[in-house]
């Protein structure tokens, strides 16, 4: 879900920020609370090339069918201007499966998803357990 207060903390950085939803509701929600937000699909990205210094995808591949993330990355690599970061998170695991809200979930052990950014520097790796499940977080840069 949009973050207002993320959003206003890249704001007070000076930052111009751009979120993607693909629920109506959300965009609808963000922009009722003042949050630049488009409605697209991620794995549909309508952008040009090197638009974006930084992308920030917490959660979100997450819920994608992992035949599809590694083209998303690539995507993402497209996008970002040289030298762009890219955060990532997802939970760690080996399976792909609908919880009891039915909301799908891809897992990745940790090594697998770190070979997915071959293209990347890895600047440093966050591993936090929340709600029972080990979440890795990445933090890379475009080579």
């Amino acid at each position: 879900s949009p973050s207002r207060g993320l959003g206003d903390v890249y704001k007070r950085q000076g930052l111009d920020c751009l979120g993607i939803d693909n629920s109506k509701e959300m965009v609808k929600y963000a922009k009722k609370n003042k949050i630049n937000v488009e409605l697209m699909d991620m794995e549909n990205l309508d952008f040009k090339n090197n638009t974006f210094d930084a992308i920030w995808c917490v959660s979100s591949l997450l819920h994608l069918p992992k035949k599809n993330i590694p083209e998303i990355i690539n995507s993402f690599y497209e996008l970002l201007s040289n030298k762009g970061t890219l955060y990532v998170s997802l939970k760690e695991g080996n399976k792909e499966e609908f919880d009891t809200k039915s909301r799908f979930f891809s897992y990745f052990e940790k090594n697998d998803f770190l070979d997915l950014f071959s293209k990347f520097e890895v600047l440093w790796i966050l591993e936090k357990e929340i709600d029972g499940f080990n979440n890795i977080g990445v933090l890379l840069r475009k080579l």
